[in-house]
């Protein structure tokens, strides 16, 4: 579904009283919105209740005039700021509040980046809570949604003293970024602890009057690499900055977006790195800002010599796919090895070898070439040219080029080595500079082809979820099976696509058994271009088939004694080839689909709920029925809501089946007997429960049960002369987590 930020909703009367009904709170920031008229309070605390000790922001109080940051209920303003009209009666007003380990709290406004008020604690609380009250006069409606936003940010300032901050978080990878605006000399220490110590890195930026930047190995100490850098600070806007470091000691830094470093030095005995230190100084003060890194190439850079010796300094491999850049003249070599280690089995991949010429695949190094390809100026000795290696659990290595998805070179191999790391080399009158970046592409696919032989390969790796995703360029019958092991049984289900001379697809339960399915596709395969396809199955035995971005199924069947699946299998056959293609779907909407009867009965086929969020579509002339429960069946005790219940005029919620309406709105036309409607039910502590539509954000219905109820489940129905098409997705939410 297209909603993305799963909010609660809540409202405050004119007491000035703390709600701690809200969740603990998973960062150093707290968004929300508020609608009011004067004084909205935000609490924070240790606790979820009113402590002694907890700060209190104020926004809009003394009549919407004024902002306040206090430390403790009532007690004196620690900061204050004019803020006119801050707060409205008519529309929600967007805040946010961020806290810092040195005791910062800063208070802004919706996308602004800089906050409006803020204070800085000598002696910092403890914050896991925020509670949220009016007063003096207003009441409040207040909406708390996960915050979207990738620049959750912290600033500070520093003086002309040549001093390091401790204070950020430590470093949990290999890159720190941040922004700075100063006159000259910005400093960053990289340590292996929050404090100065005589083996820690220092980097100058702008030193000597705004003219040169160095790497140190110690504080003053020796430079190691200088550059000239000529007004690289600025005393009016931020500059923005990277530094990275590498398990072979490389320290590079560079500017902004820019991917290649404007400085760099290999440390030969280099040292651990977890935090990180700033310093101002030589008549300089400081601003500073911190953020979390919103970019996905954070890269590697490597050179290697003439020298042909393999590089082992990657870290390990975690998927079956491997991409790197390359500038070099020629023979630019990738070993793939079971250990990072040159070893007497590993493959060897050289990329424009014999004067830039050909490319080939080895098993060992130097060993017999298994695969040669013609590839004249493959590599460039100016330009980086990017490249990708697959392999897969048949032994195939795939080599590729750039955004390309179809290999240019590749060889199965019948004995398939152990691949764990990856090293790299150049050689043979050659140097080269390597650029490793984390792989953006989702599509890192398996290819393999199949013969005339009806027989099923069982290479793929187990299957992970209810969908099966992929490509086949065939004439005509392929096959896909589903099985609960990799290998034939009796009992799989198998999937025939344009059989009988392209023209029909049928659904069978065992090979080459009953077809319980089958639909007319003429032309459904092609022999010269890929078509895709996809394969679903629920926990009611319907295995439902469809094409490429379609939605909607074009064949399905229910087995009323559904079959394990774990694993899929695939062939051609009857006189046709296949050409196979196997990535992970991008696909965000892996739905399953049902039908109801006009028989009021809930079904509780659906998997338990994993948040506080149910979406759904349903397709109805009226009284689409939805049922929230603690247990997978009808309980007597459990939340049901009625849309377009009363030939479709009302809709409704009851805190049982058939009970009371605790809540009732006209909703005449809401459902639609042709075509999807889309709807979501949020549930949250306080007991309220919110009925809304499609990506709208505000609920048209919603009751709050004094005495809430567990939900675990959802079931759904029709009746009263109406049948139903639904339709249950799992939705992408903003804290990655899945959701039916």
């Amino acid at each position: 579904m297209a909603e993305e930020l799963v909010c609660e909703y809540y409202e405050t009367d004119t007491q000035y009283r703390y709600r701690w009904n809200l969740p603990a709170l998973p960062g150093s920031r707290f968004t929300f919105e508020v609608q009011a008229n004067n004084d909205a309070h935000v609490a924070l605390s240790s606790q979820n209740q009113d402590l002694d000790a907890m700060y209190e922001i104020v926004l809009g109080g003394w009549g919407n005039t004024q902002s306040v940051i206090r430390r403790g209920k009532q007690r004196t303003n620690l900061a204050k700021v004019s803020t006119p009209g801050i707060n409205s009666p008519t529309e929600h007003r967007a805040f946010w509040i961020t806290w810092s380990s040195d005791g910062t709290i800063a208070v802004g406004k919706g996308d602004e980046t800089e906050p409006f008020m803020q204070w800085t604690d000598p002696d910092p609380l403890p914050i896991a809570y925020a509670g949220y009250s009016t007063g003096w006069g207003s009441t409040g409606r207040w909406k708390f949604c996960p915050s979207a936003r990738p620049d959750v940010c912290e600033y500070d300032d520093t003086d002309n003293q040549y001093r390091y901050r401790w204070n950020l978080p430590p470093l949990t990878g290999s890159r720190f970024t941040f922004e700075v605006q100063a006159n000259n000399d910005a400093h960053v220490a990289l340590s292996s602890q929050n404090r100065d110590q005589d083996a820690m890195y220092e980097i100058v930026l702008g030193g000597w009057g705004n003219t040169q930047s160095v790497i140190r190995r110690g504080k003053q100490g020796h430079n190691h690499a200088k550059a000239s850098t000529p007004g690289i600070n600025s005393p009016t806007e931020y500059r923005a900055f990277w530094i990275t470091w590498s398990s072979d000691g490389t320290i590079a830094v560079g500017k902004g977006d820019e991917t290649e470093p404007f400085m760099q030095w290999t440390d030969p005995d280099p040292l651990p790195i977890a935090y990180a230190g700033y310093s101002t100084g030589w008549g300089s003060t400081g601003r500073w800002k911190f953020c979390p890194s919103a970019r996905p190439d954070v890269c590697e850079y490597y050179e290697t010599d003439t020298q042909y010796r393999y590089r082992w300094n990657l870290p390990p491999l975690t998927v079956s796919r491997f991409t790197f850049e390359v500038q070099a003249n020629n023979d630019a070599h990738v070993a793939l090895s079971s250990q990072n280690q040159d070893l007497d089995a590993m493959y060897e991949i050289v990329l424009g070898g014999w004067r830039n010429t050909q490319s080939v695949i080895r098993r060992s190094k130097q060993g017999n070439n298994h695969a040669t390809v013609s590839t004249p100026g493959i590599n460039s000795p100016t330009e980086y040219r990017a490249f990708w290696i697959t392999w897969s659990s048949d032994g195939t290595i795939a080599v590729g080029k750039g955004d390309e998805t179809e290999p240019f070179m590749q060889w199965t191999d019948p004995d398939p080595l152990p691949i764990a790391y990856a090293g790299y080399s150049t050689g043979w009158g050659s140097t080269g500079r390597w650029k490793f970046c984390p792989s953006a592409r989702p599509d890192v696919c398996e290819y393999d082809e199949t013969d005339t032989q009806y027989r099923y390969r069982w290479n793929l790796p187990p299957l992970t979820g209810s969908r099966c995703t992929f490509e086949v360029q065939a004439n005509n019958d392929a096959h896909v099976a589903l099985s609960s092991q990799n290998q034939d049984q009796d009992a799989m289900y198998e999937i025939v696509l344009g059989g009988w001379g392209n023209t029909q697809s049928v659904i069978r339960r065992g090979k080459q058994g009953h077809n319980h399915a089958k639909a007319s596709t003429p032309g459904i395969n092609s022999p010269t271009e890929h078509r895709a396809f996809w394969i679903t199955w629920s926990s009611d035995g319907t295995i439902a088939v469809g094409k490429g971005d379609e939605t909607e199924p074009f064949m399905q069947w229910t087995d009323p004694d559904p079959l394990p699946i774990a694993y899929a299998g695939y062939s051609t056959g009857w006189g046709s080839t296949g050409r196979w293609k196997f990535c992970p779907s991008a696909r965000p909407d892996v739905c399953e689909y049902y039908e109801t009867d006009t028989q009021y009965r809930y079904r509780w086929n659906l998997p338990p709920l994993t948040v506080s969020r149910f979406t759904f579509e349903v397709q109805a002339n009226n009284d689409a029925h939805v049922a929230l429960s603690s247990q997978n069946q009808d309980l007597d005790a459990m939340y049901e809501i009625v849309l377009g219940g009363w030939r479709n005029t009302q809709s409704v919620i009851r805190r049982s089946k058939q009970g009371n309406n605790h809540a009732t709105v006209s909703t005449p036309g809401i459902n639609s007997p042709t075509e999807y409607r889309a709807f979501w039910i949020t549930w949250s502590s306080d007991g309220t429960i919110a009925v809304g539509k499609g990506d709208e954000t505000e609920p048209f219905m919603q009751w709050t049960d004094p005495d809430p109820l567990p939900i675990a489940y959802a079931g759904y129905s029709t009746g009263w002369g109406s049948t139903g098409r639904w339709k249950f997705c799992q939705s992408v939410l903003s804290e990655g987590k899945f959701e039916l």
